[in-house]
């Protein structure tokens, strides 16, 4: 006898598939928002949040460091509702004194692309036209300021912080497979970092650290937090984000918010199992857009399963491999061969290359399959990556079902945070 099961793929749709009755399923699902997502429960959150602060208020920041002042807000691949910040903050700070001519707005592109106009119309409404905005591009040495070493580490950081004297970032807090957690001065080291900088830090936190999501201290986090000092970061907006809304909105000083806001993720994010699973099902809700932000559900599956287990990814892949060719191409050598290539900076985008390193080492002590429906990148994916690629889960269980399947694991969503309960 077969059971059905489904599995979220995408807002609107899911995938269906059956395993036998004596297989153990355990679904795991980040738990509900409880911030509606309608723009006027959005806003009544923010207003709480900045009327009581994590240390320090906006007006207290405001009176100290004054004008001018730079907002740092994410970007297209982040669905953090800057609008609905703005149509609280911004008369906050009419209230403190400051004119439009006071405030920019810069993108915290990281290495993704600059958003096209459609997409800065739809992050940032009116505002986008009120007041300047720049988008940052990692990769213009022209706009970047060298704010000394860190670790040994050059710190190249977007010019446009060194001309404010108030910088706020309005961002999210989630679990991370890199730094532990997002939120706080992640969205300067990498939003705002030179190419060089985001290199090295993710290669070492990849290669050199031993880094999972949700683990809090840890080096990069460090890192991150020491760069967003001397940048000069005063005061964040933060939104605590599950895959169906938001669990909360943390404001203040960058630490105390980035504390409150691990503290509000473990509790809604977490996921407790008692041993490792056969096989991890994982979908890459809401991280769809490519392979390169849909393979963070592999970090996940690392977790799950052991040696010799199976993880089979769901995703779209609607911009198939995404902005990072060599990421992709890279899974198929070895990680010998990867690391070699980093060492001598063989290739052209070495960040790409850092994260293929992290999934093949994944891939040589587990199967990795990816499930897609997008007829147009399934085959180009495949060839490059060199990941089988199929067109249903239930055709992915066929191609491993000489594998073990006692125990499953079925994830919805890429903000699970899985825990394996100490015995």
């Amino acid at each position: 006898m077969e059971q059905r099961y489904s599995l979220t793929y995408t807002k609107d749709k899911e995938l269906s598939f059956t395993l036998p009755e004596d297989v153990v399923v355990q679904q795991m699902k980040s738990r509900s928002g409880v911030i509606a997502k309608s723009p006027e429960a959005i806003c009544r959150a923010v207003s709480s949040a900045l009327n009581a602060p994590c240390g320090k208020s906006l007006e207290e920041v405001l009176e100290e460091k004054g004008a001018p002042l730079l907002l740092i807000v994410d970007d297209h691949t982040r669905s953090t509702p800057v609008k609905e910040v703005l149509d609280v903050l911004v008369p906050r700070l009419e209230q403190c004194g400051l004119k439009d001519s006071d405030i920019s707005i810069i993108t915290a592109n990281g290495t993704h692309r600059e958003m096209i106009p459609e997409e800065v119309d739809g992050k940032l409404g009116e505002y986008g036209k009120r007041f300047k905005v720049y988008q940052h591009n990692c990769y213009a040495s022209e706009s970047l300021e060298s704010y000394g070493d860190l670790d040994g580490i050059p710190v190249l950081l977007n010019k446009h912080l060194k001309e404010a004297r108030t910088i706020l970032a309005v961002g999210s807090t989630v679990p991370h497979r890199f730094c532990g957690w997002s939120g706080g001065g992640k969205i300067i080291t990498p939003g705002l970092s030179g190419y060089e900088t985001i290199f090295q830090t993710h290669c070492r936190a990849l290669l050199r650290e031993q880094i999972a999501p949700g683990m809090y201290p840890n080096w990069f986090r460090t890192f991150i937090d020491e760069v967003g000092r001397r940048a000069g970061l005063s005061f964040v907006v933060n939104f605590v984000s599950g895959a169906e809304g938001y669990y909360g909105v943390v404001a203040g000083t960058p630490d105390s918010t980035l504390m409150e806001g691990i503290r509000i993720g473990m509790e809604y994010s977490c996921q407790e199992f008692d041993e490792r699973f056969d096989v991890a099902i994982i979908s890459s809700y809401p991280a769809s857009q490519d392979l390169w932000q849909s393979g963070k559900g592999f970090y996940i599956g690392e977790h799950l399963v052991p040696d010799g287990g199976v993880i089979i990814l769901a995703s779209p892949l609607i911009d198939g491999t995404g902005d990072h060719p060599e990421f992709a191409s890279a899974l198929r050598m070895s990680v010998k061969e990867i690391e070699s290539l980093l060492a001598g900076r063989k290739v052209s985008d070495p960040l790409g290359v850092s994260a293929s390193c992290a999934i093949r080492k994944i891939m040589e002590t587990k199967t990795l399959v990816l499930v897609t429906d997008n007829c147009h990148v399934k085959k180009e994916v495949e060839e490059i990556s060199g990941i089988p690629v199929c067109s249903s889960i239930g055709d992915a269980l066929q191609l491993v079902q000489s594998k073990k399947m006692r125990r499953v694991a079925l994830v919805q969503d890429l903000y699970v945070l899985p825990l394996e309960r100490k015995k």
